[in-house]
């Protein structure tokens, strides 16, 4: 290099431009968007309340205008919704079915019939009768098939029924039933019991007063009956246990009636 040249000094370089990157803006969902789904929503949602409140009301209104008349077994069911037609409906009639009660027979029917001393009564078929069966001129009756042997104070033995219905006398009193099983009742040997202990009972039945206790005494045996219809008195000695039991001198008790 000649230095006689004079050196031109080298220009600055311009510096290097750079090109600036664009990056693509992403779209944001508009507000309007937004707004109008929402819009879409809530009618979906009026329509789904306005067809189910539509269809109660026309359930309501269906079953209002159902009419049932009932006139000789006939049934007519008419719906009329809007412009339905009429639907009638004509069930077949049921037979009725009649009821005839059977009535209870009579276990008495075919039993026997006492009847003296002023008294009737019934008693069973198969029962016997006998006169003077206490010391009393009196007719009892009673069934053969209860008869035992019975041992007195001397030794003897007797065959004595254990059922049996004995009228041992009939009087004419006004005296009433209780009136006079209490005079009965305040002698020997009665007067040493408590009415407890004769098994005191008292029952109206047909009209006739009825008083029961325990037979006290030697020889004496099962219940004693006082009958009282106001104007006579009949004295029964029976094997009768209660008034209200269901034996059959019961049932021979409710045949019995004053005949004078």
């Amino acid at each position: 290099m000649d230095p006689n040249i004079p050196i031109q000094p080298t220009p600055p370089m311009a510096p290097e431009t750079q090109t600036p990157i664009i990056q693509p803006v992403q779209p944001t969902p508009s507000s309007s968007s937004n707004r109008t789904k929402y819009v879409l929503l809530g009618l979906l949602i009026l329509l789904i309340i306005a067809a189910v409140g539509g269809g109660t009301y026309y359930l309501g209104v269906v079953r209002q205008q159902s009419v049932v008349q009932k006139n000789n077994n006939v049934v007519t069911s008419t719906i009329k919704p809007s412009s339905t037609p009429v639907a009638t409906l004509t069930p077949t009639s049921t037979p009725s079915t009649r009821l005839i009660p059977t009535s209870t027979p009579d276990p008495t029917a075919n039993w026997k019939i006492y009847s003296g001393q002023g008294i009737s009564y019934q008693y069973p078929e198969s029962w016997k009768t006998q006169y003077n069966f206490t010391n009393y001129a009196d007719t009892a009756v009673y069934d053969p098939n209860s008869m035992h042997t019975v041992v007195g104070n001397g030794g003897s033995q007797t065959q004595q029924p254990t059922v049996f219905f004995d009228v041992q006398k009939v009087i004419n009193t006004t005296q009433t039933a209780k009136s006079y099983a209490d005079e009965y009742t305040s002698g020997i040997p009665y007067n040493q019991f408590t009415a407890t202990e004769l098994e005191r009972q008292s029952k109206l039945a047909n009209g006739i007063q009825i008083e029961l206790f325990t037979a006290q005494g030697e020889g004496n045996i099962g219940k004693y009956l006082i009958l009282s219809n106001g104007v006579k008195i009949a004295v029964v000695n029976t094997s009768l246990v209660s008034l209200n039991g269901e034996e059959v001198e019961n049932l021979i008790l409710s045949t019995f009636k004053f005949t004078q």
